[in-house]
């Protein structure tokens, strides 16, 4: 993703916003989202060292969201797919993601601001 934001930046200039999950997610089990079908976009290869995999990490985590936002110049960053709660309410867990995110925005001294949006809201920079 880190590619992907200086590539988004040198071509189109600073973002307004990224849109990220926050935590960090690693496999557990082949099957323990959507009963394996999510994991049909494994190679060959990672399936049979699938339990090597442990330690992998899918997603940026609290310092890679913020530096793809440090990269790519957004001004705003928004929480996105940290499970499931109700209607103008935030998932478990979601306010300390998001304190983290911003703890690493400010380590990098990233000006991004870290949005702490509830399902079923918008946003309009």
């Amino acid at each position: 993703m880190r590619q992907v934001a200086e590539d988004v930046r040198r071509r189109f200039g600073p973002v307004d916003s990224v849109i990220s999950n926050f935590g960090e997610f690693r496999p557990s089990a082949p099957d323990y989202i959507t009963g394996g079908h999510y994991w049909l976009s494994l190679t060959a290869d990672q399936l049979k060292r699938f339990s090597e995999m442990a330690d992998d990490v899918l997603t940026l985590g609290p310092d890679g969201v913020a530096e793809v936002c440090r990269i790519a110049g957004a001004r705003y960053v928004l929480p996105y797919a940290h499970w499931w709660a109700d209607a103008d309410r935030m998932p478990d867990g979601e306010s300390d993601l998001i304190e983290a995110v911003a703890r690493e925005l400010a380590v990098i001294n990233a000006p991004t601001k870290v949005v702490p949006w509830r399902i079923g809201q918008h946003f309009a920079p």
